[in-house]
């Protein structure tokens, strides 16, 4: 085998490695919704950014009480616990992997409060 196609060979590995790399990070960006984005991901851990959309608090019936929700979430569906919504990112780990959650910065507003509606299954109709 010459130099020169030596070299091909080489440019073509480097090649699909970067693509592979990139196709990665991308993949993982696409598989999250618009308010997670990946920052970081290497062996040492991952890094996410979750943004919160705007949450909406209605009325719940002639109740007194209110629903939450915010977009792109998941409710608790658990009989008779308050409905709060939750949001699932799902991550993969290696075996024996210990997961740890850290927040490192957070952004809130304090609303006047509302007394929220507890879940309920509702029979399918």
């Amino acid at each position: 085998m010459n130099r020169s196609s030596k070299l091909n060979k080489l440019q073509i590995t480097f090649i699909v490695f970067v693509t592979f790399i990139c196709a990665n990070l991308s993949w993982a960006n696409a598989i999250f919704d618009d308010d997670v984005e990946v920052l970081q991901s290497d062996a040492s851990g991952v890094t996410l950014r979750y943004q919160a959309p705007p949450a909406n608090v209605m009325p719940y019936e002639d109740s007194g009480l209110s629903l939450l929700s915010i977009p792109r979430t998941a409710q608790n569906s658990q009989n008779g616990a308050i409905d709060i919504p939750i949001k699932i990112v799902p991550l993969a780990m290696p075996p024996g992997a210990t997961a740890r959650i850290t927040v490192q910065t957070s952004e809130f507003q304090i609303q006047p409060f509302k007394a929220l509606a507890p879940y309920f299954s509702r029979p399918n109709a």
